[in-house]
């Protein structure tokens, strides 16, 4: 692993944590509701999400993969759309039941690290 530091969008630098020429990049949709039948629906799709029922009702669906570390915002938030759009076609979910988008990039944490295939996992060791 090395470090590398680019500057974002708002002008600010960020440290990021690159392996072999890869970051983390964690999404996440926050969702009002999502069916009883999630996990069963996710695991029929062999979709590599991490479903947590929070709470306070809400419910945050979130996925992780290695890409690029020269990946720019703008082409990180178009894929983070394309994901959770993908994600509410396979759950069902009417076009205002979600909350808000989380998006995390260059991390170190392995917190969501089973999401990722084996190799991907392989690689960040």
């Amino acid at each position: 692993m090395e470090y590398k530091t680019i500057t974002r969008p708002d002008g600010s630098e960020q440290k990021l944590a690159v392996y072999d020429g890869k970051c983390r990049f964690w999404m996440e949709g926050i969702y009002d509701s999502l069916p009883e039948t999630a996990e069963k629906r996710a695991e029929e799709c062999s979709l590599p999400v991490k479903i947590d029922r929070r709470a306070d009702g809400t419910v945050s669906v979130g996925t992780q993969s290695l890409v690029p570390w020269e990946t720019d915002y703008g082409k990180l938030e178009m894929m983070a759309d394309v994901y959770l759009n993908y994600l509410a076609q396979v759950f069902n979910l009417p076009d205002d039941g979600f909350v808000r988008t989380k998006l995390a990039f260059g991390g170190e944490s392995a917190e969501h690290d089973g999401v990722m295939t084996a190799e991907e996992r392989e690689t960040v060791r």
